[in-house]
């Protein structure tokens, strides 16, 4: 005799146009390449049973977002983007993880072989670099930063033979996760707190600088330290106390700083490209540890300024569209200029710190006194603006 029935738990996300769930919505159980026809934006989310990534762009491009089970009624508050073009579902998996991950592309040099999650992959790897990996059983979260922080990429069984197939803008790979078997019903304060034998679910954390400000007396000349190995004592160095677009001939890697005074901005690549990293007085004894990437090829200094900082932010590119000056800093750039994006922007007074998230997370730029007419000449690969923040202030 049957008493009762009980349906199968099925996979479900619903995105909704407008915050606290209102607004039309779109339902998804499975993989959507193209939500762009059905909603212009996405300000909340609920995921009812499972686990989703979500991407930028259609097709399953651009930065990615995960989300369990459970309520977003606020997604640019909570650090996530509200243009969400495409998703996949996450299946069950309810077997072993496996992944080979390569120092080299192809799957050259040094392998590893893993099966939990590892927050320093470059410690596990014993390389400088992780440029491709092998998928052999479940769902992966690769992270760009140590300790399951910064960009998030999913990684589905397969190949990936250099790291542009995972849809990476940078081979900073520094951390590797697990997506949990058991995605429903799981409550997670902290990642942190789980034993290794726990397959934890991955935070959506991105570095985050202190407010407070520095009261330290500063030098009159300022100085930054580049220490090749990971200790403060040992190996070459290169001093520099102005801008310098170049020094990957001086030095290999970076492990290590020691700031003297006022601060700088560092950069992957030469001529002031690639990811930044904002850098005020004090010792980083280790780079990698503390999320920052060890290869940095150029650096800014930035001068201390004692006047007024003035910025124009415009909706549109070329200085076109809704436009609003700010003197201080925000934690919520598209609240203050009440648009859904923010294209270019005008530097009248100081030097400003872009960041990609809202309240002061993500990835960093440098904008400096000048024109930007487009989000490229900021340098970065992504139209997303979340917080502005006063570079000098924190210093």
């Amino acid at each position: 005799m049957v008493c009762s029935l009980k349906p199968a738990t099925m996979e479900k996300i619903i995105l909704f146009e407008d915050r606290n769930f209102q607004g039309c919505s779109v339902e998804c159980s499975s993989d959507r390449p193209d939500l762009q026809s059905q909603l212009s934006r996405c300000n909340s989310v609920r995921v009812e049973n499972g686990c989703f990534m979500l991407y930028e762009r259609p097709n399953f491009q651009g930065q990615q977002f995960f989300l369990k089970r459970g309520d977003y009624p606020d997604m640019q508050s909570e650090g996530f983007s509200t243009s969400i073009k495409s998703c996949r579902m996450i299946p069950t998996h309810r077997g072993t993880y496996r992944i080979k991950i390569y120092e080299k592309e192809d799957h050259r040099g040094k392998m590893v072989e893993l099966t939990e999650d590892s927050p320093q992959v470059m410690d596990q790897l014993r390389a400088h670099e992780m440029l491709s990996c092998s998928v052999l059983d479940g769902h992966w979260i690769l992270y760009e930063l140590p300790n399951y922080r910064g960009r998030q990429y999913l990684l589905r069984p397969g190949q990936y033979r250099r790291f542009s197939t995972t849809s990476a803008s940078t081979n900073n790979n520094a951390t590797a996760e697990t997506i949990e078997k058991d995605c429903d019903g799981i409550d997670i304060q902290s990642p942190l707190s789980l034993s290794q034998k726990f397959l934890s679910f991955p935070e959506l954390r991105c570095l985050q600088y202190k407010n407070g400000r520095d009261d330290r007396s500063r030098a009159q000349n300022c100085s930054l330290n580049c220490l090749n190995p990971a200790t403060m004592e040992k190996g070459r160095s290169v001093e520099c106390c102005s801008d310098c677009p170049e020094f990957q001939s001086q030095l290999s890697r970076c492990n290590s700083i020691h700031v003297e005074s006022d601060c700088f901005m560092l950069c992957e690549r030469p001529n002031f490209q690639g990811q930044q990293f904002f850098l005020k007085q004090g010792d980083y004894p280790d780079m990698q540890s503390e999320g920052f990437s060890t290869s940095i090829k150029s650096c800014w200094m930035i001068p201390t300024h004692r006047g007024t900082y003035r910025i124009k932010i415009y909706e549109k590119e070329d200085h076109r569209g809704k436009m609003v000056e700010l003197t201080k800093d925000t934690q919520q750039v598209i609240d203050q200029l009440r648009a859904h994006k923010m294209l270019s922007c005008s530097v009248l007074n100081g030097h400003w710190i872009l960041y990609e998230l809202p309240n002061y997370r993500g990835r960093q730029h440098l904008l400096r006194a000048g024109q930007y007419r487009r989000f490229s000449e900021w340098g970065s690969m992504s139209d997303q603006v979340g917080s502005l923040r006063r570079a000098t202030d924190l210093c």
